[in-house]
């Protein structure tokens, strides 16, 4: 993106690379940035797969707010999908400071696309507060959420050493903080580049310190397809987000109407409904996916996950669980 803009004298959205994967069409849209000179808003919703047909599909990213680790599962749906970047990955935006806010701007962008309900909501790990809470805000505004499907909402579960909360309680052995040299951010901060918990290479870059600038070298040097300005504002919005949760106050006032599923994976920490009560106006429907945090959106598994929301829609309570993938 960065070349293109030296190269062209405009700006692309994030996403512009993802979506137009033919030059030819993404040339057009080159010519259109030109044309504007850069003054249309960029969008925020990527599409995720060539579906055209059916009520469109929306899905919340992890942590971090990118939403191309979400094509797999994308792509076996029959409906369109968008995944809802997270505002901080295109450039002059800032990150929403509340998942409220987060979740208000997104429904803007949402209701811009599909002005009438029922609309349909998926997230995925910290993306499933956000869509939790943009179900929530939409009911307050008499929208129809036909469908609440949140994946993960745990926190993916860590060493030992890495790990914020003690493995014998459950109690906060360390307050949780957004600072490299701390190892439960580090480790969870390169998992979103990684799409894995890799403890030797936590181990590794918490060698480095607290410097974002020497981070951001020994992070692109290892991973050179990552452009440096997209991995600094991906890392702005991780230390934004990354103490972003409910609190109990917050959670008591919250009730949704909609068919709630949770599909936990394997090993993930409680969630931040699991010591809630109240919020779900219809039993919610929670299942379990032998798989860990990031496996459940990678292939094969995808097509596991995907059938098992598909099952979870048809039939909310009593369903049988469907075969998974080894």
């Amino acid at each position: 993106m960065h070349r293109i803009k030296l190269t062209f004298g405009c700006a692309l959205p994030t996403q512009a690379i993802f979506e137009h994967t033919v030059l030819r069409v993404l040339a057009q849209e080159i010519d259109r940035a030109r044309i504007t000179d850069g003054t249309d808003a960029p969008k925020r919703l990527v599409r995720l797969n060539q579906q055209n047909q059916g009520r469109p599909i929306f899905i919340w990213p992890g942590l971090g707010g990118y939403p191309m680790n979400l094509r797999a599962l994308a792509q076996e749906q029959a409906r369109p999908v968008f995944g809802i970047q997270a505002q901080g990955l295109n450039e002059s935006e800032t990150p929403a400071a509340t998942i409220a806010e987060m979740a208000r701007d997104d429904i803007a962008e949402l209701l811009a696309r599909h002005p009438e309900g029922p609309v349909t909501l998926w997230g995925y790990s910290f993306g499933a507060r956000v869509a939790f809470e943009a179900a929530w805000q939409l009911e307050q505004q008499g929208v129809e959420v036909d469908q609440l499907v949140l994946v993960c909402p745990g926190n993916p579960s860590l060493p030992p050493e890495l790990a914020a909360l003690d493995p014998t309680n459950k109690a906060l052995a360390r307050p949780r903080q957004a600072v490299l040299g701390d190892p439960s951010y580090m480790a969870i901060l390169l998992s979103v580049f990684a799409g894995q918990i890799d403890i030797a290479r936590t181990r590794r870059m918490l060698a480095i310190g607290n410097s974002e600038p020497a981070f951001l070298d020994h992070l692109c040097a290892e991973q050179p397809e990552m452009p440096r300005e997209m991995a600094a504002r991906i890392i702005g919005i991780v230390r934004t987000t990354y103490q972003f949760d409910y609190t109990f106050a917050e959670l008591l006032g919250r009730r949704i109407n909609a068919p709630m599923t949770v599909i936990k994976a394997k090993g993930d920490d409680y969630s931040f409904l699991e010591q809630a009560t109240g919020f779900a106006a219809s039993p919610v429907t929670t299942l379990t996916m032998p798989q860990n945090h990031y496996q459940v959106l990678q292939r094969p598994y995808a097509a596991d996950l995907a059938r098992l929301i598909q099952h979870s829609a048809s039939q909310q309570a009593g369903a049988i669980t469907p075969a998974f993938q080894d």
